[in-house]
């Protein structure tokens, strides 16, 4: 089921919004411009497009795109619904709002897809040719295993009945995607494929990847279809295995296919995600950004791959000015680099290419200009002007240009006032915000880098309702143990709010490691919880009724050995 709240987001940015009713300057990562709230000369009105929030901080009102808007046309909820379907094409008459028995529903597919999985590994693992063709790949067969690689060979009658029989309907299997209705029975659609599980952020098993096993068949790879639980362009295959790696190194590599993906996990570059034949959207950067700083992009060496760079170097400049490419040489990709000549890899990693040095091979690789390559020149002047541009700091600028001018020994002053031109033509305009002073309780700060860290918050659950006595006075704590740690209708814009103040005022979260700073909160929660608790007993220890009161004796006793 297609949530038409999520579709709508999904197709109008907070950005594109506002700048219908504020004239937006860049400021950072943000935008900000004077409030359509309130009167005022100094603008407080701020907006996030990784957060897809504004809010002005002089009246304390705003929100996402539905709640701006409901705010500044004084309309209702359903009425903002209306008009921004309308306003993006997007036919709200044939959708619903999901409601308890759509995640019921969506739990059990991504049950079915676990299940399927299993069933699918069982497969490969009484199939020794097919194993050896993995083998020869390159591939071990401990990486085999932690990926869950599989194979689907048999009838689908025995899919259907091993799915039937464990409790799954005809339809949970229609829902997920990997079977269709064929002249009246079920197929499964990867018949005579290995298979490739692709999973959420939290592991779920939400699609299929299937390679192909015999020459006649058309699609060398065949994906499943976007379901309500399968959305690919906000999907990242490996990304459930890399982030751990990714927040460790503040890096990503971006590679083309499942089987790049795998050779570089498994070649101790485990850092690595697949994008898997779509370009990378904005949504995927920004799940990326929250962990990385720097991009390196290891697509496959040809136009296309070369045109992926292209196209999504300015999405990723909106987070970071950290872009690099990596240059294989005579290797189409990873994995054909991995299986001949794995130094190559290692080494090209080392000394990846900047943008400048990328668009400089792709338009101008003999590094001069002359009457018959001036079309290239404007190119690769206007693509480097264009992540300028996004980046919109004046640093960064000065050193590019100085690069630039000698690259291609070119006047820097020309090249500088040609950039200044170009910004001239672009709606938004470069301004700085200015840090001030934060100040926040512990419990609330706890929350937000929580928040912050959302994918991994099963791992402190147990912290979170072993000291909940502590927290729950904070709203983010009484919504997430209300809905027993199930995320996936919670509205969190309260704390995304929160958020963009803070960073405003220079707290950066991005810039801390999380899990210590969520370890030191709760030790230091705990030492709270002690020092008043050991105050409260000897209080009642000393009235006259609680002087021999053993229980309180032996609390006391343990808190004091802690």
């Amino acid at each position: 089921m297609v949530d038409p709240v999520q579709e709508i987001k999904s197709k109008l940015g907070i950005v594109e919004l506002v700048s219908d009713y504020v004239q937006l300057k860049k400021a950072g990562a943000y935008f900000k411009g004077l409030s359509p709230f309130t009167s005022e000369k100094t603008p407080s009105f701020y907006v996030s497009p990784q957060k897809d929030i504004a809010f002005c901080f002089s009246t304390n009102q705003g929100g996402d795109i539905f709640t701006f808007y409901q705010l500044v046309e004084n309309c209702n909820f359903q009425e903002a619904l209306k008009d921004l379907a309308l306003k993006t094409g997007v036919n709200i008459e044939t959708m619903k709002m999901p409601t308890s028995k759509d995640i019921e529903k969506k739990n059990r597919v991504f049950e079915l897809q676990e299940f399927l999985s299993k069933i699918f590994q069982k497969e490969l693992s009484k199939s020794p040719e097919n194993l050896n063709y993995l083998r020869q790949r390159g591939i071990k067969d401990s990486v085999i295993k932690e990926f869950d690689l599989g194979l689907c060979n048999m009838d689908s009658k025995v899919y259907v009945d091993l799915l039937t029989k464990k409790g799954f309907t005809k339809q949970n299997m229609i829902d997920s995607g990997s079977f269709t209705h064929k002249a009246g029975y079920l197929e499964c659609k990867f018949k005579d494929r290995l298979m490739i599980p692709i999973s959420d952020s939290r592991g779920n098993v939400i699609a299929f990847g299937g390679r192909k096993l015999l020459e006649n068949q058309k699609a060398k790879y065949l994906n499943s279809p976007e379901t309500f639980i399968y959305k690919k362009n906000q999907t990242l295959y490996g990304f459930d295995k890399a982030k751990d790696r990714v927040r460790e190194t503040k890096t990503v590599i971006l590679v083309e296919g499942y089987f790049d993906q795998i050779a570089c996990y498994q070649n101790g570059f485990k850092n690595t995600v697949a994008v898997c034949g779509t370009a990378l959207t904005e949504g995927q950067v920004k799940l990326l950004s929250r962990f990385a700083e720097r991009f390196i992009f290891c697509l496959d060496n040809d136009k296309a791959g070369k045109r992926a760079v292209a196209s999504t170097s300015e999405i990723i400049a909106r987070f970071t000015d950290q872009i690099y490419i990596m240059d294989l040489g005579e290797f189409k990709d990873p994995a054909d680099c991995f299986n001949e000549n794995p130094s190559v890899f290692t080494e090209a990693i080392k000394r990846p290419l900047n943008l400048i040095s990328f668009y400089q091979n792709l338009y101008l690789p003999e590094k001069k200009i002359t009457q018959n390559n001036t079309k290239s020149l404007q190119n690769f002047l206007e693509s480097v002007f264009k992540i300028l541009f996004v980046l919109s700091d004046e640093i960064i600028t000065e050193i590019w240009i100085r690069e630039i001018s000698d690259l291609l020994d070119l006047p820097k002053e020309k090249l500088l006032s040609k950039f200044k031109s170009f910004q001239k033509n672009q709606k938004v305009e470069v301004d700085i915000v200015k840090s001030t002073k934060f100040d926040l309780k512990l419990a609330d700060y706890l929350a937000l880098l929580l928040y912050s860290d959302l994918e991994n918050i099963s791992e402190y659950k147990k912290l979170i309702i072993d000291n909940f006595h502590y927290l729950k006075d904070v709203k983010f704590f009484n919504v997430i143990k209300t809905n027993d740690f199930n995320f996936d209708n919670i509205d969190f814009n309260f704390l995304k709010v929160r958020l963009m103040e803070l960073e405003l005022k220079g707290l950066k979260f991005d810039k801390l490691n999380l899990k210590i700073e969520i370890e030191k909160c709760f030790n230091r929660i705990s030492n709270q919880y002690k020092k008043q608790r050991i105050a409260e007993i000897q209080r009642q220890l000393s009235s006259v009724d609680n002087r021999n009161n053993i229980e309180l004796l032996k609390e006391l006793q343990s808190l004091m050995k802690k």
